[in-house]
């Protein structure tokens, strides 16, 4: 559902003919993006989300080495901080990252020059705020690198396959790590579609383990 010929041929490429093949893509380790920062909040080093509206974005070269930035400018009612992507595709980024268009961010936070900035974060752009919040704060389910998708879009095509083909997935039990016994789908989306309600450091430990 929702794959066309074109990422169809890229998930071939990688092996994944079918709805079987996406749900076995297992996560690597999960992130917790239920709480939401202030930008004032920021420090270097930190790991986190915010949430803002785009007042810039442009795309710029460094004077010495002539290499292209995509630079955008998000500010909330506590400040202002950068995002900075280096390999990007220009007519793809003018189009989606317009001034007033309101972003959720995600990645790890570093002082240059004196300001905080982002580099190649992860970013959702979303609508109302009170028609999006809850599928915003989230724990997200991160995966291994799929050559030719990006993170977000191989987490949309199985988060829609488990909608999709919920109903007929296998209704067998499985045993857990505390012998409680649910159904096969239930836990197939408890992998890939967690309820915020879990610990994360759980989840994170049963994926590594």
């Amino acid at each position: 559902k929702g794959v066309g010929p074109k990422l169809a041929t890229i998930l071939n490429g990688n092996g994944i003919y079918t709805i079987e093949d996406i749900l076995n893509i297992l996560p690597k380790r999960y992130e917790d993006r239920r709480k939401i920062f202030n930008i004032s909040e920021l420090t270097d080093g930190i790991k986190g989300t915010i949430a803002g509206t785009i007042d810039k974005a442009l795309i710029s070269y460094y004077t010495k080495t002539k290499k292209r930035v995509f630079h955008v400018i998000v500010k909330d009612d506590t400040g202002l901080v950068s995002l900075k992507w280096f390999k990007f595709n220009s007519k793809y980024v003018q189009n989606v990252f317009l001034k007033g268009k309101r972003i959720v961010v995600t990645g790890k936070v570093r002082e240059f020059q004196g300001k905080l900035e982002y580099i190649h974060p992860d970013v959702e752009i979303i609508g109302k705020f009170a028609d999006n919040w809850d599928l915003i704060k989230r724990i997200i389910p991160i995966y291994s690198e799929t050559p030719g998708i990006y993170h977000k879009v191989l987490r949309k095509i199985i988060k829609e396959g488990i909608q999709f083909y919920y109903d007929i997935l296998p209704q067998d039990f499985m045993e857990c790590d505390d012998f409680r016994k649910i159904p096969l789908r239930e836990a197939i989306r408890e992998i890939h579609v967690p309820k915020n309600d879990n610990n994360i450091d759980e989840f994170n430990l049963r994926i590594s383990s």
